[in-house]
């Protein structure tokens, strides 16, 4: 009877404190899960090609050498983030891990920006769950946060939505015109940020921030300029993908789109037959579907109280719904998917958590919350573990590759794009290895093996077979075999006339 009695005084749970208990929990979550998983990723993913030849954009800079306009060998690509890393070298000498460190300010500034907005217009809750999905989405925590190629870009354009929402006209067309010389990807965001300037600003203002926008835009395109009174050519404008698609092709692409953006919402790195493979096969559409869903219901519900919302609000509406419809049509007009289409989701990257976090905040039931986004968290988190698995078996074959170079004394020599400046970032540049002509984008490198004599030559299997056994059938050179590669090492004329006699633009 006592008992009875004192379980009937207990005060049902709040469930206001229930769901404070959660947000908490997930910020703790975020912040251990955004360090756990870039802090490997930083050390044991290989550099990349585009990531090498940025960093030696960036000591040219540093050393005073040169200060280029565009990527070596890519006229059409401003290095923002090279001038950006260019003090970290001079300061820290060349590694690409230290400039790995240094560039998650890009991403911890596009996210504290967003994580920022989002708790303006919404509630605190949304914005931690916004934050969650930033801290454990696979593309940004393997690939673009750890290495340096296309990450300035969403940095810029959240700028660009921050000035838009503080009404700074000319410093949005200031970072607007920086955004379009960093990356031709930052059109797709222009769409909602002109229309913001056409439907989002008070009419008695829109004249002025029409022209100041403007006046900041070609401002903000002086690296252009600079290129075409030094070159004659203002930029060597390069539009994505294989051309137009024929009319017939539209319903193909278009399925590609959405077939692809499910693995970038979950990873496209796995070992193929194994259980992360199936897992991830079975398991891609859940993100996938989430975000369509809550991508839906919140154009759905913007569109409903649209004359409510104050301009800012709708602004920053425009700016998250509007991506991923521009994105699919370009995907698919422009054949996107001929070329490595993978990349071209980056705009999805502030459309999808916030949609989902605010999709999952308006369960009614903390109980729900809970069991969603948990799931969501775990499999994604899953998959990361998964990815940085091949990422550490390609790190490992690269190191081999670097040790049997070393032992054999072969440190000058060629190798493909994806394998030749890798290995010199790898050995800290005690070998120096170039594409042959015309791949190479490094001068420097090319002319050092040119000078000293190639000493090896590294094949990727099955990429060009009469040249592996043109390689093989050399008397004066040694064959060892790896997983994905085959190295050719010792002195012949063969390797002179594979690297070309020309120098590298």
């Amino acid at each position: 009877m006592e008992l009875l009695q004192t379980r009937s005084l207990r005060k049902p749970r709040n469930p206001e404190v229930g769901a404070k208990e959660d947000v908490s929990f997930w910020i703790v979550l975020g912040s251990v899960l955004f360090l756990a998983l870039r802090i490997p990723a930083i050390r044991i993913i290989p550099p990349v090609f585009d990531e090498v030849v940025q960093l030696y954009m960036a000591r040219d800079i540093a050393t005073l050498a040169r200060f280029p306009l565009y990527f070596y060998g890519q006229h059409y690509m401003g290095p923002l983030e090279s001038y950006f890393l260019a003090p970290v070298l001079g300061v820290f000498g060349f590694s690409f891990v230290t400039a790995r460190f240094f560039y998650q300010l890009f991403y911890m500034a596009f996210a504290a920006m967003f994580v920022g907005i989002v708790r303006k217009f919404f509630d605190r809750e949304t914005a931690v769950y916004t934050f969650l999905l930033l801290a454990v989405l696979p593309y940004p925590a393997l690939h673009f946060t750890a290495i340096v190629a296309y990450e300035e870009i969403l940095t810029v354009m959240m700028l660009c939505l921050a000035l838009l929402l503080g009404r700074s006209f000319f410093w949005l067309g200031f970072f607007s015109g920086i955004g379009f010389w960093c990356n031709g990807i930052a059109l797709v965001w222009f769409a909602p940020l002109g229309l913001s300037l056409m439907i989002g600003i008070p009419s008695e203002d829109r004249r002025k921030a029409f022209l100041w926008t403007g006046v900041g835009a070609v401002a903000g395109l002086f690296p252009i300029w600079i290129h075409g009174l030094q070159t004659g050519t203002l930029i060597d404008m390069k539009g994505g993908g294989g051309g137009f698609a024929a009319m017939g092709d539209l319903p193909r692409l278009f399925y590609l789109f959405f077939a692809r953006m499910k693995y970038f919402l979950s990873t496209n790195l796995y070992e193929p037959g194994s259980w992360a493979a199936h897992s991830i096969h079975l398991f891609s559409f859940f993100p996938f579907t989430l975000f369509a869903i809550s991508l839906v219901a919140f154009a759905v519900s913007s569109l409903r109280m649209f004359h409510r919302l104050n301009p800012e609000e709708k602004n920053f509406r425009f700016f998250v719904v509007l991506p991923p419809f521009i994105l699919a049509a370009l995907y698919s007009v422009r054949n996107l998917v001929a070329v490595e289409g993978i990349r071209f989701y980056l705009p999805l990257l502030a459309s999808y958590p916030f949609v989902v976090a605010w999709g999952i905040r308006r369960l009614p039931s903390l109980f729900w919350k809970r069991i969603l986004l948990g799931f969501l968290v775990t499999m994604l988190t899953v998959f990361n573990g998964a990815s940085l698995k091949v990422q550490l078996r390609d790190r490992s074959e690269m190191d081999q590759m670097v040790r049997i170079l070393e032992e054999n004394k072969a440190t000058v020599g060629i190798g493909g794009m994806a394998v030749a400046y890798t290995l010199n970032a790898l050995s800290h540049e005690r070998i120096t290895a170039t594409p042959p002509l015309p791949e190479a984008r490094y001068q420097a490198a090319w002319e050092a093996v040119r000078e000293r004599g190639p000493q090896f030559y590294i094949a990727e299997r099955g990429a060009d077979p009469d040249l592996e056994q043109k390689l093989a059938a050399e008397p004066d050179l040694t064959k060892v075999s790896l997983a994905h590669y085959d190295v050719f090492y010792g002195l012949s004329p063969l390797l002179k006339e594979l690297l070309g006699v020309e120098k590298p633009s």
